[in-house]
Order: structure tokens, then C-alpha cells, then sequence
């Protein structure tokens, strides 16, 4: 491959033909991405808009990502390993949450979901912030901190899971990688499409997405969703809103205004899934609850709003300002199995096949506020082009957090509030009064300053370098609000990254990079102190290949990553955390996705990751693998589309996911989560071009399994068997 940038109307159509930028500016990026024809003098290329593109290829291979270099890009040029999920792909699993769709990239897994309510997945091993999960980018703008709960796919146009480090471009990150989120953006033609679908485990859904001109230089949409019902798990039925509005004003033809909302409000009760018994998950049934109905839902809302100022300064040189605004809260009651395991229990005089719990409640509330103002451009240095990136970032984040707990085991059997795990009978047991001595009670909060320069430099038409550095400076404070006493720190930390890709021909590249990160640690440990940042470096090389005149792309990377002061449950007091010290992960990704002919795509994915903790100075066995991470994880998403006459199309597709066996708790690496493989298929009728009908199953041969594990007493188990029906109309 050679050298190719585009916005998201242009796309490649030959891949054997050199990519070239000889086209008029109209069909490229804006001018400040527009590239000296006659310093790279490349062949001419047709070009096609998304729409089209799609079309012709009927495929899932992702025509170009945003998120690695925070600017449209061909990802067969970049030196980084990106996986994307497209909106074919999103259409042909039937997602309703974007965690539904990470099943199938490579090298991801999921993690503990806080009882369902938020995303908490990772990437080669690495789970970022354990109070917080992975961090994640919106339109390459960081976001999630606080309660954010889980992405909706209703808003989502593709999502892009951005391998090994980003903290060069986008600062504190996990070095496993980074998934950034493109939303959908406003058009001038109007369009719309409307969802209903009921199914027999999960909630019925409802979805809106309209949009159009609202005059000639200002253009609108809005997506909604609603959910209510019952889910699978006994007593828990969920209700779910998402309000998504989004603008887009172009005053002139050099300056343009984007504005996205975001409203989600969630209701449910705070559900830790099942109990394991003697180290078996499968003693119980999937559906059994073990809270308490009466404490009524966990109610999670979150606000943010984000706009976007693009201003091109020259032809070459574009400004670009972000604000973006994030308020979530939690609030509510739960009663939760905690504390030692059930034998543990037993053996502490807990009578036979009771289950003592702790009851809880919860106020959370956070503010976050990130400012960007970034300058990019093309220039010509010693004979070289060069692509430029200059950003500087400022946030100033914050949470109160207030979470009242309950003394099980004082002595008293009233204390012990307990259930029957195998008849449970929900208001038996006494409310147990919160001991004030167990309170938490703080607020935490976090001030960055940082400044970020890239260069992707064309050392020749078939050779690319890139070379990023960022400087970031943030104070953290924690305040005990109870005490008074508060503890803060100011530290600094420099993130390069250097990435090389070579075309070895035009249908394969090589590539390498080898990049530093770091992760502020959230909170404060049992005395108070707050932790140490985490640290890491990371290696990774890669092929990546084109197939089947450009349908197919095949990706390959090898990796090797290292982090330090990783925190995890404290073995003294499980409501604290303390850092495991050091880890490493270390492993082998394969993806491929495109189309097979004009009516078959695929994507496929396997991952080898072996996730280890190296040190700790406190509990862990030396070479523990690390929490809900296999060593050994595939997934397989096929469609087949048959016209029929008059225009009809029957289509019909196939969806596997493999997880090996995974450690359940960090602490006991004896205790594990069974391997599993799930089927899903989903069939559909299209009688017009604008309306369709499907029957989609998931589970399909009803196989008991567990999506992911904090500990014994917290599993989560995945759905029985499930048909979901939807009609969708396109108008």
C-alpha cells in the first residue's frame, strides 16, 4: 500500500492499484490535509463515497479509522494494530450495547460489569482503572470517567479498538489499548430509520435515528432508545433511555460546528450475578438473584455534551478547538453477597445453604471537563512530507463518593442477613443497620495539563514513519470527607511512541512500534494514601495483507507489554485496593474480515494473550494469570445474502465466540471460569428496500456460561437460549 489519507467520502476501490492522492482537493480531506502532488507523485485512484463503498463491497473490512493518528487514515498505512468494528457489523449482530460487539476483536474480554451497569473489558490483559474500567475515547476526545454506564449502540457509527498504547496522542491509557467511539454525525440529505424488537430474555427496545437539512449550511440528527422489561435473571427487569442529539453548522466553506449531546438515564437493580460453590459457578442456576427486590433499582444518569470548532487557517493548516462536559450519577440500595466464600462462610457457622450478605448504599457523582485545541497540517521538510498533529489538552475531573455498608458477622445471627441460596425467600432476612465505621466517604479529583506533537513522515512512497511524544502534568487529591484528611500528589509523565511501516508489495505491509504510557490510579488506599501511577512500555510488530483484489484484509501483530502498580483488591479489607506491583502480557492476534464474493462477508479473530502478574510483595503467586483474561480466545461473524426476484433479499448469518478457561478471582488462581463457545444466528427478509424483518438467536444450544468473574461470590452468567424479533423501517 502507499500513502493515502481521506475523509469519510473517500474511500480506496482497487487495491492493486497504488493508492493515490493526484485527485482533486474537493474529493480529499480539508486542505489542511491536502498532500504536495508532486513530492509523492502517485498514480491517480477513483473515488467513491461511503455509501457506495459499502455497497460494492457488501463487506466488514473498515475502509479507514481515526483514532490512532486523531485523523482520517487508511489503516493498512499506519504502524499500529487497529481493529474496527463496522456498521455492517453492528447490524449483524444485533447489538444493542457496544460490549456486545467487542466479543469479536481480538485480544478482548470481558471484565467485572459492576452488576451489569457499566463497560469493563480488556484489551491484551489490561483492564485499566479497577474503579473505573477502560478508559475510552468519543470521536478521539477521552471520556467514560465517573459512572458512565454502558455505551448504547443506537449512536454508534463504527467503533475502533485501538491496539497497544495511545497515551502519545490522547495521555493516561491503558497499554492494551484504546477503544474510540465514532459517533454519528448529522447529514444534509434526510434520512431516518426506525427499530422495534421483543425478546424472551431481555427487555423490549425501541430505537429512533432521523436526520436531514434544517437550512443550507445547518443539518440535525437524534437517535433515542428505549428499553423496559424483564431480563433472564430472576427480579431483575431494567429500564433504559438514551436521548442523542447532534448538529452540525458549516457558516462558510472553511469553518465548521459540531455539536453532540448525550442523555442516558438506566434503572435496575444492582444484580453480582450467582454464587460458586466448592470453586463451581454451575451449582446454581443462571437466573438465581441473591439481592433483594425491595431495594428497588440502582438509578444511573449521565449528561454530556461536547462541540467542536474546525477552522482551516490555509490550505495546508487546519485549527481545531473540543469542550466536552461529562456528569454522571449513581444512586441507590443493593444487597450484595460479600465477604468470604460460601464454604468460608460455612465454616464460620453461617448454617447450611445460607448465604450471608452485606447491604449497601450508594451516592456517586462526578464531573468531568476536558478542553483540546489542536493544530494539524502538511509541510515539506528536507525533501520529505510531513503530517503534523500539535495539541494541548487541559481536564479537571472530580467525584464525591458516598457508599454506607452494613457489619455481617458481628455476633449477632440477625446481622448475618441471610438468604437460601437454593429457595430463596427475598424480605426474610432483617435490614441490617450501616455501621458508620465502614463508611467511605470521599472526593477525589484530578487536574491535567499536557501538551502532544506527532509527525507521520514519508520517508519514501512505500515507507512510513511515525513519531509522537506527549507531556503530561496532573495533581490528584483525595479528601475523606468524614476525617478531613487529605492527601494529594503532583507528578509528571513523558509518553513517546515510534511506529515504522514498510510496503514489502503493494498488497503487504510490515510494521513496528514501540511506545511508554502511564495511568493515573484512581482513589486511595485503607490509610488513605493514594497510589502511584501505573507504567508501561510496549512492543508490538505486525503484517498486515490485502486479499481478493482489496475485499480481504488480513492483519497479524505480535506484542509484548509491561506495567507496574497495577492496583487490586486488597486481601485485608476487599472494599480497598492496593497495587499488585508488576505485570506483563505477552501474545498473538489474527484478524480477518472483508467479503468473499458480492453476497458473502466474514470476520474472523484469534487471540493467544498470556497474562501474567510478575510480582506483587504482598499475596499473589509468582505468574498468576490475570483476572477473566484466557490464554486462548476466537470468534467468527459470517452473513450470506440471496436475492430473490422482485428485489427481495433473504439474508441468514452465523455468529461464534470462544473464551478459554480464565481465572475468577485474583486472590485464588485455583478458582476458574469454565471455557465456553456460544452460536448465535440471525436470519432476515427484506420485501422493500426500506423495511426488514429478523429472527435473531442467541445461545442458540442453550449452553451455560460465564461471562466474567470478580470473585466466588460476584460470576456473571450469560443468557440462556434467547429469540429476539425486530422489524426495522427505512424512510
Amino acid at each position: 500500500m502507499l500513502p493515502y489519507l481521506c475523509t469519510p467520502t473517500s474511500y480506496r476501490i482497487s487495491s492493486r492499484t497504488p493508492i493515490a492522492l493526484a485527485v482533486a482537493v474537493s474529493f480529499c480531506l480539508p486542505p489542511a490535509f491536502a498532500l504536495d502532488m508532486q513530492a509523492i507523485n502517485l498514480d491517480p485512484v477513483r473515488v467513491t463515497s461511503h455509501a457506495e463503498a459499502l455497497q460494492q463491497y457488501n463487506s466488514y473490512q473498515p475502509l479507514e479509522v481515526t483514532g490512532p493518528l486523531g485523523m482520517p487514515a487508511d489503516p493498512m498505512e499506519i504502524p499500529v494494530s487497529v481493529s474496527v468494528i463496522t456498521p455492517l457489523m453492528l447490524e449483524d449482530i444485533g447489538a444493542t450495547r457496544m460490549d456486545h460487539a467487542l466479543n469479536y476483536i481480538s485480544g478482548v474480554a470481558m471484565q467485572n460489569e459492576f452488576g451489569g451497569l457499566w463497560d469493563n473489558y480488556s484489551i491484551r490483559g489490561f483492564s485499566g482503572d479497577i474503579n473505573r474500567g477502560q478508559m475510552c475515547l468519543t470521536d478521539v476526545v477521552r471520556t467514560n470517567r465517573g459512572c458512565t454506564g454502558k455505551q448504547d449502540a443506537a449512536n454508534l457509527e463504527r467503533v475502533e479498538v485501538l491496539k497497544g498504547p495511545a497515551s502519545a496522542l490522547v495521555g493516561r491509557t491503558d497499554p492494551g489499548g484504546t477503544v474510540n467511539i465514532v459517533t454519528k454525525r448529522p447529514r444534509f440529505e434526510k434520512q431516518g430509520e426506525i427499530t422495534l424488537s421483543g425478546s424472551t430474555e431481555r427487555p423490549t427496545r425501541s430505537t429512533l435515528d432521523v436526520t436531514g437539512p434544517l437550512s443550507d449550511t445547518f443539518a440535525g440528527r437524534l437517535n433515542l432508545a428505549i428499553e423496559n422489561g424483564d431480563t433472564f435473571r430472576d427480579k431483575v427487569r431494567g429500564k433504559r433511555y438514551l436521548i442523542a442529539p447532534a448538529m452540525t453548522w458549516k457558516p462558510s466553506s472553511s469553518t465548521r460546528l459540531h455539536y453532540d449531546g448525550e442523555f442516558v438515564r438506566q434503572e435496575t437493580p444492582l444484580d453480582r450475578g450467582v454464587v460458586s460453590i466448592d470453586n463451581d459457578p454451575s451449582a446454581l442456576p443462571v437466573s438465581r438473584f441473591l439481592g433483594e427486590p425491595n431495594d428497588g433499582p440502582i438509578v444511573l444518569e449521565t449528561l454530556a455534551n461536547r462541540i467542536r470548532l474546525i477552522q482551516d487557517i490555509s490550505s495546508e493548516w487546519t485549527a481545531q478547538f473540543t469542550l466536552a462536559h461529562i456528569n454522571s450519577q449513581l444512586k441507590g440500595y443493593s444487597s450484595e453477597p460479600f465477604g468470604a466464600s460460601v464454604e468460608a462462610q460455612r465454616a464460620a457457622g453461617v448454617p447450611e445453604g445460607m448465604l450471608s450478605r452485606e447491604r449497601r448504599h450508594r451516592d456517586y457523582e462526578s464531573d468531568d471537563i476536558v478542553g483540546v485545541v489542536e493544530l494539524r497540517g502538511s509541510t515539506q521538510l528536507a525533501g520529505k512530507q510531513h503530517y503534523l498533529l500539535f495539541g494541548l489538552e487541559v481536564s479537571d475531573y472530580s467525584q464525591d463518593f458516598d457508599m454506607r455498608r452494613s457489619r455481617p458477622y458481628s455476633g449477632s445471627p440477625n446481622d448475618l442477613y441471610l438468604i437460601d441460596i437454593k429457595n430463596p425467600t427475598y424480605g426474610a432476612a432483617p435490614l441490617p443497620a450501616f455501621d458508620e465505621r465502614r463508611r467511605i466517604f470521599r472526593k477525589d479529583a484530578e487536574r491535567t495539563a499536557a501538551f502532544y506533537a506527532q509527525d507521520m513522515l514519508y520517508l519514501r512512497p512505500d515507507l512510513r514513519l511515525i513519531a509522537g511524544l506527549r507531556f503530561d502534568q496532573f495533581k490528584q487529591s483525595s479528601t475523606n470527607q468524614l476525617t478531613g484528611q487529605k492527601s494529594s500528589q503532583t507528578d509528571r509523565a513523558l509518553s513517546p511512541r515510534l511506529g515504522l511501516s514498510f510496503d514489502v508489495m503493494p498488497e503487504m505491509s510490515l510494521y513496528g512500534n514501540i511506545s511508554r504510557s502511564f495511568d493515573p490510579n484512581s482513589g486511595a488506599d485503607r490509610y488513605g494514601n493514594q497510589f502511584d501511577p501505573e507504567k508501561a512500555t510496549s512492543f508490538e510488530v505486525g503484517v498486515k495483507s490485502l486479499l481478493g483484489d482489496g475485499r480481504v484484509t488480513i492483519d497479524v501483530a505480535l506484542f509484548h507489554i509491561t506495567k507496574k502498580n497495577v492496583l487490586t483488591r486488597d486481601p485485608v479489607d476487599p472494599a480497598y485496593f492496593i497495587t499488585a506491583g508488576k505485570v506483563k502480557s505477552r501474545g498473538f492476534e489474527l484478524d480477518l474480515n472483508g467479503a468473499l464474493n458480492d453476497h458473502w462477508r466474514m470476520s474472523l479473530s484469534y487471540a493467544f494473550v498470556d497474562a501474567q502478574i510478575q510480582a506483587d510483595g504482598v499475596s499473589y503467586i509468582h505468574n498468576t494469570r490475570l483476572l477473566n483474561v484466557p490464554k486462548n480466545s476466537a470468534s467468527l461473524l459470517t452473513n450470506y445474502e440471496i436475492p430473490l426476484s422482485n428485489g427481495h433479499i433473504f439474508g441468514i448469518g452465523s455468529a461464534i465466540v470462544y473464551m478459554g478457561e480464565r481465572v475468577g478471582n485474583q486472590n485464588d488462581p485455583d478458582f476458574k471460569l469454565p471455557s465456553y463457545t456460544t452460536v448465535q444466528t440471525r436470519s432476515y427478509y427484506r420485501p422493500q428496500k426500506n423495511v426488514e424483518i429478523s429472527l435473531q438467536i442467541d445461545n442458540l444450544f442453550d449452553r451455560k456460561y460465564y461471562r466474567s468473574s470478580y470473585w466466588q461470590n460476584w460470576v456473571t452468567p450469560g443468557a440462556p437460549r434467547t429469540f429476539t424479533a425486530q422489524a426495522r423501517y427505512h424512510f
